[in-house]
């Protein structure tokens, strides 16, 4: 039940956002009828948002220098985009842009929660320094600015 209350309140944040909501104009059901969960999904391309992370994430040479980056803020990895464990410190929390997904550490948005479902569609412009630690490239927050949703 708790699973089916959070996707129709992200499906809600998804239609005032004017994206669509697979879980709600198609329900996927099982042979013993209960819905089975859709995955949350980024809309493709959204046009204020940066295409800059994924190619941070393919040049670790670009160590040290300050970028901004105008994204979703995805809490603690909360739609595992990131695709691994490894963040500097345990509050480290994710942006995801139209190119990638990449963990932040410094700085928290205020208030917003990094456990919380609900505030994955919030748009973030972050000021950050790219760093590279071993083999994983992730920014250090100067400064983060919450944007009105789109």
């Amino acid at each position: 039940m708790r699973k089916i209350i959070l996707q129709l309140m992200v499906c809600f944040a998804s239609v005032i956002l004017g994206v669509s909501c697979s879980a709600v104009n198609s329900p996927i059901s099982n042979p013993t009828n209960t819905i089975i969960a859709s995955p949350i999904t980024t809309p493709p391309n959204n046009p204020i948002l940066t295409s800059l992370v994924g190619n941070i994430l393919k040049s670790p040479d670009r160590a040290d220098e300050r970028v901004e980056i105008v994204g979703y803020f995805r809490g603690w990895d909360l739609l595992d985009e990131v695709g691994s464990s490894a963040q500097v410190t345990r509050s480290d929390w994710v942006i995801t842009d139209n190119s990638g997904s990449i963990y932040v550490t410094g700085l928290m948005p205020e208030n917003l929660d990094p456990s919380s479902l609900e505030q994955v569609q919030q748009v973030v412009r972050l000021v950050a320094t790219i760093r590279v630690k071993g083999d994983q490239v992730y920014l250090e927050a100067q400064s983060i600015e919450l944007l009105p949703n789109q």
